[in-house]
């Protein structure tokens, strides 16, 4: 809902180091493992995923509803349907209907629910696997032509309407790291470690205009204005102000002592730190 993107995964290939240890949950598959991984800060809180149909697998989303996240996948057909998926049943049960019909299939994998859910357009089916939703109408007023001619209105039930309302986040948020001038582009260089130092640096500049606008109700700025603003502070920046500082003080430091804001002390004697607390 933030458009903050919070979780990514590097593919290092030859830069990975030798003998690194396998990745958090490889031994629940390739596909499943990566979901796992890049969900693991949103466990046990009941938030909703959705993915995109690469990601349209029953175990996966099976394994998610396990830990706490529902999870909604489109569905489509390249050479098969994605395994314990009868797209076809579906398409044919809804293919007569008017564009907005909806229904859905139910099945049990593991003893968790999950459904096969469908909604006729008027050239082909919208479906998804999905571990949550209603047949519940959410949303505006949608306008569709029959095959006949007639004009039919409706609002999306609640799975389709989540899709159609963030179907688009990542492609925005690489969108607004893009355009119209992005930092790889700039940068010219060949080396793997800092096209992806400066992949994760376009990223943190865009959250933080989102961060910005959704949070702190700012107005959320084209990129190029918010990177202006952002250079100038950081050229401009309060922390780097130690001349007026030191003149206040009537003291000059060395580089390395240039504290403003925070001091380093050694703890009392006979004391450490357990957590955060000061024990003897």
């Amino acid at each position: 809902m933030s458009d903050v993107m919070f979780a990514i995964e590097l593919v290092e290939g030859k830069d990975e180091p030798l003998g690194a240890p396998l990745k958090e949950y490889s031994t629940k598959g390739k596909t499943v493992g990566l979901l796992l991984r890049l969900m693991k800060s949103l466990q046990g809180r009941g938030s909703i995923v959705l993915l995109d149909s690469g990601f349209c697998v029953l175990k996966g989303i099976i394994k998610l509803r396990e830990v706490g996240i529902f999870a909604t996948a489109l569905t489509k057909k390249r050479r098969y349907w994605p395994r314990y998926v009868d797209g076809d049943a579906l398409k044919e049960h809804v293919k007569d209907k008017d564009p907005g019909e909806r229904d859905a299939l139910k099945g049990t994998f593991n003893s968790q629910l999950f459904y096969i859910y469908g909604m006729k357009e008027p050239d082909y089916v919208l479906l998804f696997m999905t571990s949550f939703g209603s047949t519940a109408r959410l949303g505006k007023l949608q306008q569709r032509k029959t095959t006949d001619g007639r004009s039919v209105t409706f609002k999306y039930p609640e799975v389709c309407h989540v899709y159609y309302a963030y179907r688009d986040c990542v492609d925005n948020h690489n969108g607004r790291r893009m355009y119209p001038i992005t930092i790889e582009e700039q940068i010219k260089t060949i080396r793997w470690p800092y096209r992806v130092f400066q992949f994760l640096l376009g990223i943190t500049e865009v959250n933080c205009n989102n961060v910005m606008h959704y949070f702190q109700q700012n107005e959320l700025l084209e990129q190029i204005d918010f990177r202006y603003q952002l250079g100038d502070e950081l050229i401009n920046n309060d922390y780097m102000k130690v001349e007026e500082y030191d003149a206040l003080f009537g003291k000059l430091r060395t580089k390395r002592t240039q504290q403003i804001e925070h001091k380093l002390v050694s703890p009392p004697p006979y004391r450490k730190f357990k957590g955060s607390q000061l024990v003897k």
